[in-house]
């Protein structure tokens, strides 16, 4: 009765997270199966949270297998009484633990989601059954399908470009589907998730030089012709996401290293490598000349004989490069002119700018924590920066008819000099001299332009 008794206490625990999400706790299906069953008294070091029904047959017993025929089992009736409740949670718990098989028939009654295994998910789903939540006729009453379709494995990929703003991928709901099975992957590391919704977030720490995989296969339970219960699979959408490397952010320092440079910066966000080129050169090609690659967040160099050496610092992998940092290296120290601080990059609203034939007003949202902002705007070619503490600002004296490119970061102020985070994104703003004729000026430009 102690075992019992305690398996029972246990179970409580697991009917109560029933009113949670059932995807979300399947993901740590090993570390919410060990918390739950370990009042028992018997839970030693990591536990197996799922059995395969092919698995567990070998523990099947001639007299039990005989026993069951007599039994009419149903979804989540595990021991065939002809009822669903704590017993048949007890029951499964133990299973799972690895402490009482179920017998063949037990087993496809407590496979309550057709996986072909049980694991923390079916214990959850018969808890909430028992507790009220979520009855499980679902599970059972399911449309007949004469020929599933099995899941789509050869994929061809869409490739999608996005930034830390995109934060979530998502796709068009498929008719007649009910869930949705979600596979990051980079290569080495692969993320599963199910979902009902049709959106979830990037995992964005699984990006692997740039690029990270997803696929979404839509599925629903359901029923062939003979009462077999199995998956039908709609069409596997794949992406191909792709990221650009963040900037260094923060102080890049120098030591003395036997007599060499050692130089070291804060590692970018999804930088696969760095450039390092001394601009005071110039390479045959009339560009920087380029001191060499590093794949860590050092680069080793000799220092100057003389005067000094300014640095370029850009990071990239195989999506692109970061806007590079400027450094200098004189007489074995190394200083930063634009230290570059955690600002976050500002941002527009839907129409950021308002025109006339001659100039442009620029405006954005405020950065937390921002002292003023350095807009700039591109002309010929050329960069040319203004600072301000407002939230806008008027470019004037422009060219009519024409569209410019324009930039903000916000800046604050760091041991006396002014410290930048992030650049936006690059807007165009139009003077509006070429539409008179047409439009009522001034022209309010959308933020998707």
């Amino acid at each position: 009765m102690r075992s019992k008794r305690f398996l029972a206490a246990a179970v409580s625990l697991v009917i109560a997270a029933g009113q949670f999400s059932v995807g979300a706790f399947a993901e740590n299906s090993s570390e919410n199966t060990a918390s739950a069953l370990s009042a028992d008294g018997d839970t030693t070091g990591e536990q197996d949270s799922a059995v395969s029904i092919a698995e567990s047959k070998k523990y099947n017993t001639g007299a039990a297998a005989s026993n069951e025929e007599s039994k009419s089992y149903k979804i989540g009736d595990v021991d065939g009484n002809g009822k669903v409740d704590i017993t048949d949670v007890t029951k499964t718990a133990a299973h799972i633990k690895g402490r009482k098989m179920l017998s063949q028939k037990g087993r496809e009654a407590a496979d309550i989601n057709a996986d072909g295994k049980i694991n923390t998910t079916d214990l959850i789903l018969i808890a909430a059954h028992v507790k009220g939540k979520k009855n499980l006729s679902v599970y059972n009453d399911l449309p007949v399908v004469k020929n599933p379709r099995e899941k789509q494995t050869d994929v061809k990929l869409i490739e999608f470009n996005v930034d830390k703003n995109t934060k979530t991928v998502s796709w068009n709901a498929a008719a007649d589907m009910t869930n949705y099975n979600v596979q990051f992957t980079n290569g080495d590391k692969t993320k599963n998730i199910n979902t009902s919704d049709t959106n979830t977030s990037i995992p964005y720490d699984m990006f692997k030089d740039g690029n990270l995989t997803v696929t979404i296969t839509p599925s629903r339970l359901v029923k062939t012709e003979d009462g077999t219960r199995t998956y039908d699979y709609g069409d596997t959408t794949g992406y191909l996401l792709k990221i650009k490397p963040e900037m260094i952010h923060g102080t890049i320092t120098v030591t003395d290293e036997k007599g060499k440079a050692k130089i070291d910066w804060n590692a970018a966000d999804f930088a696969a490598g760095y450039h390092v080129y001394d601009l005071t050169n110039t390479a045959s090609d009339g560009k920087p000349k380029l001191l060499g690659d590093t794949d860590t967040d050092q680069f080793i160099t000799s220092f100057p004989a003389s005067g000094t050496v300014k640095l370029l610092i850009v990071p990239y992998n195989s999506v692109g490069e970061a806007e590079g940092v400027n450094a200098e290296l004189t007489s074995g120290t190394v200083t930063e002119p634009d230290p570059v601080v955690d600002l976050a990059a500002p941002t527009f609203g839907g129409y950021y700018y308002v025109s006339d034939t001659n100039s442009a007003t620029l405006n954005w949202y405020g950065v937390s924590g921002a002292e003023g902002y350095e807009v700039s705007i591109q002309i010929d070619g050329k960069w040319h920066s203004y600072n301000t503490t407002a939230k806008s600002y008027k470019f004037t004296n422009l060219a009519s008819c024409t569209g410019f490119k324009t930039r903000v970061r916000a800046y604050k102020t760091v041991n006396g000099k002014k410290a930048y985070g992030s650049y936006s994104k690059t807007v165009t703003v139009i003077t509006d001299g070429y539409v008179k004729c047409t439009t009522a000026t001034p022209i309010y430009a959308s933020a998707s332009t």
